[in-house]
């Protein structure tokens, strides 16, 4: 049976960038005093937060994030989003956006996403709008760089389906709230999406079925085409009811 939420906000942008803007003005207009961001990518969210006057926090268990918020209010710590440490209950919201296919317990990482917060723990993973008959080629494409991040060791899962992302929450003792849909819509530049299929074909020989499906749709790829992509968000509240196994 599938969950029912409260709520569910649909939001339709002109690109990604105003999708994002729009899921920064979600969350900081529930009006947090704190929020922990796990996976703080760029540090859009952060920044915005510092702006507005509240607490902010990131952890992030890459180098290459933390230089982007020095000479921000912005607090940085190099952290793996399984095992972040820190006291319970340390702040309002704990926000986790794009992260949790990146990590090889996304349980895990909900398990402590609940102990650090002591309200909302807002979740979000990119999904591809397949109601779009255009979107598949982008749909296969994002996967077929997630295989080839894989079989060069770097763990990078396709993204969690909703259903996945309520039944993990439910299961360490969260309860969905609202869902929110913020849809990001791109045109596809072929030059870049070639050069980029090209760049990692030429490091592939010794895998040739990757190769080969990289080839395809290398072809597939030569007519422009307009992507939507999603990001279904859910925002948790902590649950005091017994945790489900």
């Amino acid at each position: 049976m599938k969950n029912q939420l409260d709520t569910v906000i649909g939001t339709s942008r002109l690109d990604e960038a105003e999708s994002l803007r729009a899921y920064i003005a979600f969350v900081l207009g529930m009006q947090p005093q704190s929020l922990l961001d796990i996976g703080f990518g760029h540090g859009e969210l952060l920044k915005a937060a510092d702006e507005r006057g509240i607490r902010s926090y990131g952890i992030d268990v890459n180098d290459g994030p933390h230089p982007l918020l020095q000479g921000s209010g912005v607090k940085t710590f190099r952290a793996n989003a399984e095992n972040p440490g820190g006291p319970s209950n340390s702040f309002d919201f704990v926000t986790i956006r794009h992260t949790l296919h990146h990590l090889p317990s996304p349980r895990r990482c909900l398990e402590e996403a609940r102990r650090l917060a002591r309200a909302l723990i807002i979740v979000s993973e990119v999904q591809w709008d397949m109601s779009k008959p255009e979107n598949a080629l982008a749909s296969n494409i994002d996967h077929w760089h997630k295989k080839v991040d894989r079989h060069l060791g770097v763990f990078h899962e396709n993204p969690l389906e909703i259903e996945e992302i309520l039944n993990l929450g439910q299961s360490v003792g969260m309860a969905p709230v609202t869902r929110v849909r913020f849809t990001g819509v791109m045109k596809a530049d072929n030059h870049t999406i070639a050069s980029q299929l090209s760049s990692r074909l030429s490091g592939l020989d010794e895998h040739p079925d990757l190769q080969s499906e990289g080839l395809m749709l290398l072809e597939m790829s030569r007519h422009e085409e307009t992507a939507s992509r999603i990001s279904e968000t859910v925002v948790f509240r902590k649950d005091q009811t017994e945790r489900r196994e």
